[in-house]
Formats: C-alpha cells, sequence, structure tokens
C-alpha cells in the first residue's frame, strides 16, 4: 500500500496556511489536502464521495453517520485506541486519524498527523500506514518514492 500524503491545510511550508493559492498548488501537485470544511459546501460542490470526514469527537461523527450512512468518517485521536477494528466496526469509521505514537500494530486504516520530521516520515512508509498529514508535501512526497 503507497502512503497519501495530505497536504495540512495546504502547504504551509510555501503558502500561507488555508490559503486560496496554497489550495490550489495542492490541486496540481498534490494528493489529498486536510482542512476545515463546512457540510453544507460539501453538498453544494457534490463533494460527498471525494471527502473523509475526521473529528476527535466520537458523538459528531456518529451523529454524521446518522445523517449519512455513505459518509467516509475517521477518528482522530491522541492517545492509543483499545481494540481498534472492534472500535472503528462499532462507530462505522474507515480510518483512525492518530498522532504518530498512537499507531496501532493492528491492520486497519490509519493516517497519522501532523507529520514533519523525515524520521516520522520514513516510519509512516516503512510501515505502509494509509496516509500521513504534513506541512510539507514536497519534502513527504520525495522521501516516500524514495523508500518505495
Amino acid at each position: 500500500m503507497t502512503t497519501t500524503i495530505f497536504g495540512h491545510r495546504g502547504i504551509p511550508v510555501k503558502f500561507v496556511e488555508n490559503s486560496k493559492t496554497g489550495f490550489e498548488y495542492l490541486a496540481q501537485n498534490g494528493e489529498a489536502v486536510e482542512f476545515d470544511v463546512h457540510l453544507k459546501l460539501l453538498e453544494k460542490y457534490d463533494l460527498n464521495s471525494q471527502v473523509v470526514l475526521s473529528s476527535f469527537n466520537i458523538f459528531t461523527l456518529q451523529r454524521l453517520y446518522q445523517l449519512d450512512h455513505t459518509q467516509n468518517l475517521a477518528f482522530l485521536s491522541s492517545n492509543k485506541i483499545s481494540k481498534p477494528h472492534q472500535f472503528m466496526t462499532n462507530n462505522h469509521l474507515k480510518a483512525l486519524h492518530l498522532d504518530r505514537k498512537a499507531v496501532s500494530e493492528a491492520p486497519i486504516l490509519q493516517r497519522i498527523w501532523t507529520v514533519n520530521s523525515e524520521n516520522d516520515m520514513n516510519m509512516a512508509f516503512k510501515q505502509q500506514l494509509g496516509g500521513l498529514f504534513t506541512d510539507d508535501f514536497e519534502k513527504a512526497k520525495q522521501l516516500r518514492d524514495g523508500v518505495e
């Protein structure tokens, strides 16, 4: 599995965080982008199938699932999750978005945040995690392409 690299709120090492310029750059050169979004915008632009909705609040994710069973949901956590596969199944989650120190040994879809050091990036690539969120998409891509 190739680790997907998410630009964290654009590409802040190159452009202002959450800037139109940063998002446009990633649209042309990136793989995925992480940013805060309003649900009405997803519906307005028909983006539901292309978006992962993640939250630190499991109750928010449960409510999103009640509103639309097709949403791609992920739980954000800085702590290890006990029995992660069961937790994901019980809460209708497709992935866990974890702090790098909370990565599980379980064979589940995990993406780690916010990864900016080369050591942490290389760890994610070697473990073939599902994704990582970074402020420096270009550095991460160069490292990943060198690991594969």
